[in-house]
């Protein structure tokens, strides 16, 4: 099932337990007010109107939501539709059975993050062309009403340990392309917080395109293009028959 909603939604899949979306980029995931109506869940709520009862553990008013991306990112969105398949799903995700591959296509700017304030030193090896590279660190809201975040190291300073999260996240690097002008990165992680690939590739020197807030080059520069960022990718137990089930987008 290929059904656009607006412009803006397509809808891949669904049965009676799940749904699966692909929204586009500029488009929130959800509201934040119940009132809001330019937002994902409210345009396939108008299909499947049982998604705004579904008891959303996280916040009510995000109903069956439970794999969101920011506004600023395009691609999968998932959604259960009754209270069973959200539970379900919810424990995969805390459990990190619950995959998630983002596409980003970069620039290399090897001092983006010193340029950037609040950076602490990269620490992993460099990305390049090599594969299987695991970023880790604690996250600690930055900036003003913290709308950005910065990664945070065990041996940092008081202050940062302070604010830092209390879980490790990990994004690991599948595959690097690199052509004439950028890169492609192919990122998974099976969890994660908010803005935890966008801030660790530009931690690594690889800040995505068009990024107005990790990307040194076109830090608040509203004249830029799109986010050139993608969830591409789900994997995860079908909530009622636990099957393995994959969705994915080209990108």
């Amino acid at each position: 099932m290929n059904e656009k909603l607006d412009d803006k939604i397509t809808i891949l899949y669904n049965d009676d337990d799940i749904l699966v979306v692909k929204k586009n980029a500029g488009i929130p995931s959800a509201p934040l007010k119940s009132t809001e109506t330019d937002n994902a869940l409210f345009y396939v709520s108008k299909i499947f109107p049982q998604i705004i009862n579904v008891k959303n553990l996280y916040k009510k008013v995000e109903g069956g939501l439970i794999h969101r991306i920011d506004t600023d990112t395009e691609g999968l969105l998932l959604f259960a539709l009754n209270d069973e398949s959200w539970q379900n799903l919810y424990l995969q995700q805390k459990s990190n059975s619950f995959l998630k591959e983002y596409t980003a296509l970069c620039n290399k700017i090897d001092d983006n993050s010193r340029t950037l304030p609040g950076f602490p030193e990269f620490v992993f090896k460099d990305i390049n062309l090599n594969k299987n590279i695991l970023i880790q660190s604690k996250f600690r809201n930055y900036g003003p009403k913290g709308r950005e975040v910065r990664p945070v190291l065990e041996n940092e300073n008081t202050y940062a340990q302070k604010k830092a999260s209390n879980k490790l996240y990990s994004t690991e690097i599948l595959e690097v392309n690199k052509f004439d002008n950028y890169y492609k990165i192919l990122c998974k992680i099976n969890s994660g917080y908010r803005h935890q690939v966008r801030c660790h590739l530009a931690w690594a020197g690889f800040p995505i395109i068009n990024d107005k807030i990790y990307n040194s080059s076109c830090v608040e520069n509203d004249s830029v293009g799109n986010l050139q960022f993608y969830a591409s990718k789900l994997e995860f137990n079908h909530p009622k028959t636990n099957q393995l089930v994959k969705f994915a987008i080209d990108v």
